[in-house]
C-alpha cells in the first residue's frame, strides 16, 4: 500500500544527503577564491560545514527509544542548525567581498584570474 504524496514526510537520510551536498558545494565555491581571501574565509567555512554535516550524521545515527535518546538527538539537530546559522553568516560575508571586487577575488593556482581566462573571443 502506498502513502499519498501529501502525507509523506522527508526521510532522515535526505537530511544527511543534503548536508553532504551543501558541504560539497560550499567547498567548491570557496576553492575558487584567491589565496588572499582563501586564508580568511576557507578555514572557518570548511570547519562549520564539516561540523554541520557531522552533527547531522550523529543525530541520524541515534534511534530514539528512550527519553535520553530523544533529547540527545534533538540537541544534535539544534547544534546542526546553529552551525548552519553561523555558516550562513560567514557565506554572506564572503559573498559581499566577492561582489565588491570580483575580478581580484577569483584566481587559479597558477595565479591567472578565473574570470579573465573564461572569456572567449569569437573569431569569424
Amino acid at each position: 500500500m502506498s502513502i499519498p504524496k501529501f502525507k509523506r514526510k522527508p526521510s532522515g537520510l535526505d537530511y544527511v544527503d543534503n548536508a553532504f551536498e551543501l558541504q560539497k558545494e560550499i567547498m567548491t565555491l570557496a576553492s575558487k577564491l584567491s589565496a588572499r581571501w582563501a586564508r580568511i574565509y576557507v578555514h572557518p567555512i570548511d570547519r562549520l560545514s564539516c561540523m554541520q554535516a557531522d552533527f547531522v550524521n550523529m543525530a541520524c545515527s541515534i534511534t530514539p527509544t528512550t527519553t535520553e535518546d530523544y533529547i540527545t538527538r534533538r540537541w544534535l539537530l539544534k547544534m546542526s542548525r546553529a552551525c548552519l546559522q553561523a555558516l550562513e553568516k560567514r557565506l554572506m560575508d564572503m559573498i559581499r567581498v566577492l561582489y565588491m571586487n570580483p575580478s581580484k577575488c577569483f584566481s587559479r593556482k597558477n595565479g591567472k584570474n578565473i574570470l579573465e581566462s573564461n572569456k572567449k573571443t569569437l573569431v569569424f
